[in-house]
């Protein structure tokens, strides 16, 4: 009997020990150039990429040494810059968007000696925005015509934005005793426009760090 108690509290610990291995949890921030896929019918625009901050938390459960899902929890600026002429008139209008972004990454990963790995990851997310914001500046013959800023409203109306984003993302990166560098391109398949003729979608593509801790 002092055998087999002996035997499961040797399994228990075999099979804590393995949890344990599968399971890390980490931080990450970074930088993204954040655009959109812009489509008007009534009014032609060609939008330009802005730079944000992303900060947050990511967790990764090892299924073996090669294949893992990674959740994160993640706050993201996103946004587009419009700066065109029309008629002799220039536009010049900023967007900013602030989210929250759940993105859930299958990685594959290739080790490369003991302490080092290369991975490519893929995988759906769903983001949510918090608040944002739009300025507009129109000069004519050397004239501002219209300069001001205001804040976006979410909801389902004309003038309003959808408050909910959901896309792909991809992505590869390096490793090294925990600590990551990767790159990752986020596609956005949600049409945040409630307007029939306009198609808003996001697309991003940022660089980021981080430090992955193993429990």
């Amino acid at each position: 009997m002092k055998k087999i108690f002996t035997m499961i509290f040797a399994v228990s610990l075999m099979a804590a020990s393995v949890s344990a291995q599968g399971f890390r949890l980490g931080v990450t921030a970074g930088l993204e150039l954040s655009n959109m896929l812009l489509e008007n019918d009534l009014l032609p625009l060609d939008p330009s990429a802005r730079a944000g901050l992303k900060v947050g938390v990511v967790a990764e459960y090892a299924f073996n040494e090669f294949f893992a899902i990674a959740p994160e929890l993640v706050f993201a600026q996103r946004g587009f810059k419009v700066d065109r002429n029309f008629f002799g008139a220039r536009v010049e209008a900023a967007t900013r968007i602030n989210y929250f972004q759940l993105p859930i990454n299958m990685i594959v990963g290739l080790p490369v000696g003991q302490n080092f790995r290369v991975f490519a990851l893929a995988g759906p997310y769903i983001g949510c925005a918090l608040s944002g914001s739009v300025s507009a500046k129109t000069t004519a013959f050397g004239q501002v015509l219209l300069d001001e800023s205001q804040d976006i409203e979410f909801g389902s109306g004309d003038d309003e934005m959808k408050r909910f984003d959901f896309g792909l993302n991809f992505g590869a990166g390096i490793e090294f005793k925990g600590a990551f560098l990767k790159m990752q391109y986020n596609l956005g398949l949600t049409n945040l426009s409630n307007v029939t003729a306009v198609r808003e979608k996001n697309r991003n593509f940022g660089i980021s760090v981080g430090y992955m801790f193993s429990f």
